[in-house]
């Protein structure tokens, strides 16, 4: 939880009662997206997802329970140090010193700076790792991406965590490279809500409901091409009729 809103990548409405160690009863206003910069070969960011906004808040805490549960590993060494790193790349560090006046370690974030008196030391544990064990990461995010229909970055843990045989690389709530999906980009896609319907069918075969979908470039072993979708809006009964041209369609209909 942080008391700036300017360290916020995204935020939307939150009120969530906090009680601080003193015993004080605050209330939160907003629930966003908190973004560490890593500075490295390949730049990146370590992204705090579900973070507070606390305006009453006089600095800004970090949970290490919410970090272990982004499956991120947090350590406090010999040198007065808390340090958190990703357990399944091990490709960055996030270094967080200890201060003797907040009694606290302190973690720069992005537009957080006037409220933070030290700084973060964010370094890769392994500098000499070339360009293409790099760029195999990004592609196996792209393409575990692409094999779930292009969802969200933030979906795919929750698909990790119900499933089996998935990589931990899904684990992440994070995004650590800049590569991008160009297919979503192009598509932008949006899930519109169906149109409330002011029709209601009395019985079977009052109102059936049609698609027809293809040219299907691997033909069936009977020739088919297409496919057309029937579906009765009384019974809710479908039809699935292959079609080898177009134009066989309303003779199969009518069939």
């Amino acid at each position: 939880m942080t008391p700036n809103a300017a360290a916020f990548a995204s935020t939307k409405p939150d009120s969530t009662s906090v009680v601080t160690a003193s015993g004080k009863h605050l209330r939160s206003i907003g629930r966003g997206t908190v973004t560490l910069q890593i500075n490295s070969p390949n730049p990146g960011i370590l992204a705090l997802l579900d973070v507070l906004l606390v305006p009453e808040l006089e600095f800004s805490l970090i949970s290490v329970y919410k970090l272990n549960e982004d499956h991120l590993r947090v350590e406090f060494t010999e040198h007065l140090e808390a340090v958190i790193s990703d357990p399944f790349q091990r490709d960055f560090i996030v270094s967080a010193p200890w201060s003797a006046a907040s009694q606290a370690y302190l973690i720069l974030a992005i537009g957080d700076t006037e409220r933070s008196k030290a700084s973060a030391l964010v370094t890769t544990t392994n500098e000499e790792r070339s360009g293409t064990q790099l760029s195999q990461r990004d592609l196996q995010e792209i393409l575990w991406h692409e094999r779930t229909g292009h969802m969200g970055k933030t979906r795919l843990p929750l698909l990790y965590e119900v499933s089996r045989g998935l990589p931990e690389l899904l684990a992440k709530r994070y995004h650590l490279s800049n590569s991008q999906c160009w297919v979503c980009y192009l598509t932008n896609l949006r899930r519109l809500p169906f149109p409330n319907s002011t029709t209601k069918s009395t019985r079977a075969l009052e109102l059936v409901h049609a698609d027809l979908t293809g040219r299907i470039i691997v033909k069936s072993f009977g020739g088919a091409e297409y496919l057309a979708i029937l579906v009765d809006d009384f019974t809710r009964m479908v039809w699935v009729l292959p079609l080898a041209k177009k134009s066989d369609f309303v003779s199969a209909f009518i069939k």
